[in-house]
């Protein structure tokens, strides 16, 4: 899982690859473990995929990013400025 850019500003894009068509969930919670962003659960395409959404309404500070694919769970840190 890629996050770009990080540090965020206005938008954040993950892109990540599933092997097989699969569903997928991504969230994005603060530092208190509120969700500030949630993806629908949905099955995607296999091969590179990409999520784009608007950071605007996030206070400046550090979020953890959550893919959950399968039985797999991916996190990333990423790190919102003003």
């Amino acid at each position: 899982m890629n996050i770009f850019p990080n540090p965020i500003h206005a938008q954040v894009t993950i892109e990540f690859y599933v092997e097989n068509e699969m569903p997928v969930e991504v969230s994005v919670t603060d530092i208190h473990g509120r969700v500030v962003y949630a993806a629908e659960k949905s099955a995607l395409n296999a091969g590179r995929n990409q999520l784009t959404f608007d950071t605007g309404n996030m206070a400046a500070g550090v979020y953890l990013c959550r893919l959950k694919k399968g039985n797999e769970m991916l996190y990333r840190k990423i790190v919102k400025l003003n």
